[in-house]
């Protein structure tokens, strides 16, 4: 497991500026890691396809571009189902919070 500093913790697990907003084609807002997890446990199936599909994937290029992890962003472009994203995404927040 890779060492992750504690100003690098602290920023991956902060809520982002409010201009950087995850807004969801439902209406969420999202945040932040947390606030993607809450999210999706909710989000519906036709929702989540709207944003991760064989074309795109929202959550990933939002993650690289906003959050700054790559890793995370990596990985969530091996999936394309709902559950396995969720999983991938709490996985990653206790590496963050663990290391």
């Amino acid at each position: 497991m890779e060492e992750i500093k504690e100003e690098d913790r602290k920023r991956l697990l902060s809520d982002v500026n409010s201009e950087n907003y995850f807004r969801v084609a439902n209406g969420t807002i999202v945040k932040g890691l947390m606030g993607l997890d809450s999210s999706l446990e909710g989000m519906g199936e036709e929702t989540f396809r709207y944003h991760v599909n064989d074309y795109r994937n929202d959550f990933s290029t939002w993650i690289r571009g906003t959050i700054n992890d790559e890793k995370l962003a990596n990985d969530l472009l091996l999936s394309k189902d709902k559950c396995k994203t969720q999983i991938i995404i709490l996985r990653r927040i206790v590496e963050i919070l663990s290391s």
